[in-house]
């Protein structure tokens, strides 16, 4: 196999040009086969296995920077770059990482893994490149999807600015996580591909430049001829008019097409755009069929494409039912998601109510505010985002939405960890920067009861709120009482141990309780499912009969939900023999399940036990 042989881009190199089609199947034969046992993302990996060869083909990665746009398809570069051996450690605990990381190789330049960042990185790259005196060539790898992003065409913007020697390359397969939507998508699937033309003009730029005295009025004519052939041949000249060559669209399958295109592009002494057009999950049908299933999928059977892991009830599943069950009966109620129909639940609702869903596409900024043009109309928006790409929009959240007090329902998935996508991913830091604006509400539900109770007072509460919960499954209280909504439901046990967690965390408080329970110790435990100072007054009963605490969160520490206890305990003078938190450090958190990191970070029924026995004097409490 040819695939045996390669460590190293200098490896590739040796592989004869037109045994590139043969790596490539290899390549996708060995993608599938790890993949199906480790999960990941598959479609996006597939779609790009050409363009990734060609690339470290052409180029000498790592003195020429190769940047992936959020690196879900960086796969066959993880490969190529001398990561194959270790492959089937993808996304499991202490394994390699599912997006590029600086610390496995010195050909990832960041550790990427959110959308929209490339063009503006490599836009800083090539700067200090020319500022060092430096003529290495600076690729950025960026999807159609994420091309939508108001950041890459602030990078675009300043780029035609700088008209240094760039190169974009667009990957085009109309996809982001979902089918892209919106006017830059048409765009770039309506561009009409003239190589031949951009070949025999720079001919003659290179031999007009030699002409003494008429080489600059020559390349000028040349200039405006080039102009006016684009504009005859194709149905806009958004990248030209911004400063851009523009090459494509180019077969993504065609290693020859792809190599005469880039190297034109490298001889550019400009800012060039290559639109390479790909097809997500390309060469396995089932991820071809369905590439919104295959974006991000767990173990699955090659063969059938089906997928191996339990299915359980979610609270991503909770929220899409009880949307539904909203909309039908207030018709005011209108859903918007960034690009992430499928993730959050919202397919549902898209189908059922077509004229009230939004996709906006990559650009949760906008989402947010446009979400606020509705909300001041009468609307009530439900805004459904992932907690870790909620952060991009958190000026919006201050100036658009809590300023201007509009009733906004934020539905906040993949709050807290969320398992193997790792540090970009997880939704750590989302309740410590909201707990600093006013004129919210913060809620987290544990239980499908609690979850349609809070929806309800947040579909009637005159002001944004936001219903924070994981990528998990939905909790059952297990024989404690479900009964109506309360900002904190108390279990009072009369004992002075009391256990604190907020919401979905619940589940530990309650396993590690049955675990003490069985060693004659009771506990109290505590529950907010309003994450709120005030909340904390209707248990003041329990905190003034407890000498030990035990806080449960899976928020960094600075600002998260045992620091709102802190600051409540020490407003109302509160004194205890012993406050524990069991929670994660105030640190970048690592992939690996999210039973994995629970347990590494002291988070898991048995790890919370254990803190707790070894704080307490058992002959006190039985």
């Amino acid at each position: 196999m040819l695939l045996n042989a390669i460590n190293s881009p200098a490896d590739l190199k040796k592989i004869p040009f037109d045994k590139l089609p043969e790596l490539a199947a290899e390549i996708r034969n060995f993608l599938l086969d790890n993949i199906s046992k480790t999960g990941g993302h598959l479609a996006s990996s597939l779609g790009v296995v050409e363009l990734t060869i060609i690339l470290h083909y052409l180029f000498d990665s790592p003195q020429d920077s190769i940047i992936w746009d959020v690196g879900h398809q960086a796969y066959a570069h993880k490969i190529l770059t001398g990561r194959k051996d270790v492959f089937s450690t993808l996304r499991q605990l202490d394994g390699i990482s599912g997006f590029p990381k600086k610390s496995e190789s010195i050909h990832d330049l960041f550790d990427t893994g959110h959308s929209s960042t490339s063009v503006s990185l490599a836009a800083g790259i090539k700067t200090a490149e020319n500022l060092l005196k430096k003529n290495n060539n600076v690729i950025a790898v960026i999807g159609d999807g994420s091309f939508t992003a108001g950041m890459v065409f602030e990078a675009l913007n300043h780029i035609g600015h700088l008209n240094t020697r760039l190169i974009i390359i667009l990957n085009n397969n109309e996809m982001s996580i979902a089918r892209n939507i919106g006017a830059v998508s048409k765009f770039c699937n309506s561009r009409i591909n003239i190589p031949f033309i951009a070949k025999q003009i720079e001919t003659f730029d290179r031999t007009v430049a030699a002409v003494p005295a008429l080489g600059p009025m020559l390349k000028e004519i040349s200039n405006k001829f080039e102009h006016g052939i684009k504009s005859f041949l194709l149905p806009g000249l958004f990248f030209q008019e911004m400063g851009f060559s523009y090459l494509g669209p180019v077969n993504g399958y065609n290693f020859q097409e792809m190599r005469e295109n880039l190297l034109l592009a490298k001889k550019r002494n400009r800012p060039v755009i290559v639109q390479i057009n790909t097809v997500k999950g390309k060469g396995y049908s089932f991820a071809e069929q369905n590439p919104t299933r295959f974006h991000g999928i767990g173990a699955f059977d090659i063969n059938t494409g089906h997928s191996l892991c339990e299915e359980k009830r979610t609270y991503t599943d909770v929220f899409s039912d009880l949307l539904y069950k909203a909309a039908s009966n207030n018709s005011k109620l209108v859903a918007v998601t960034a690009s992430m129909t499928d993730g959050t639940g919202l397919a549902s609702f898209a189908r059922s109510f077509p004229e009230r869903f939004f996709d906006v596409g990559i650009a949760e900024q906008h989402q947010v505010t446009f979400s606020a043009g509705l909300s001041s109309k009468g609307f009530i928006p439900v805004i459904a985002v992932y907690a870790t790409f909620l952060q991009r929009a958190y000026d919006q959240i201050i100036h658009d939405a809590a300023l201007q007090k509009l009733p906004m329902i934020f539905c906040i998935d993949r709050s807290g960890i969320s398992g193997q996508d790792g540090e970009t991913h997880h939704g750590i830091f989302t309740l410590a920067f909201l707990r600093s604006v006013p004129d919210i509400n913060i809620y987290s539900p544990f239980s499908e009861n609690d979850f349609g109770q809070i929806f309800s007072l947040a579909e009637t509460a005159g002001q944004p709120s936001f219903i924070l919960y994981p990528r998990a499954e939905i909790g059952n209280y297990s024989g404690y009482p479900d009964e109506n909504y309360a900002d904190v439901r108390i279990f009072d046990r009369e004992s002075g141990i009391t256990i604190i967690s907020a919401g979905y965390m619940f589940k530990q408080a309650i396993d590690s309780a049955k675990l003490l329970e069985k060693q004659g110790i009771r506990v109290n435990i505590l529950n907010f499912l309003k994450i709120d100072k005030n909340a904390a007054e209707s248990a003041l009963h329990i905190f003034s009969k407890s000498s030990h605490l035990c806080i449960i969160e899976d928020n960094a520490p600075d600002g998260g939900f045992a620091g709102m206890l802190f600051e409540f305990f020490n407003d109302h003078n509160l004194k205890f023999q012993k406050i524990l938190r069991s929670g994660i450090p105030k640190k970048f958190i690592e992939h690996g399940s999210r039973t994995e990191l629970f347990d590494r970070y002291g988070l898991s029924a048995e790890k919370i036990f254990n803190q707790i026995l070894n704080s307490t004097d058992k002959s006190n409490h039985e």
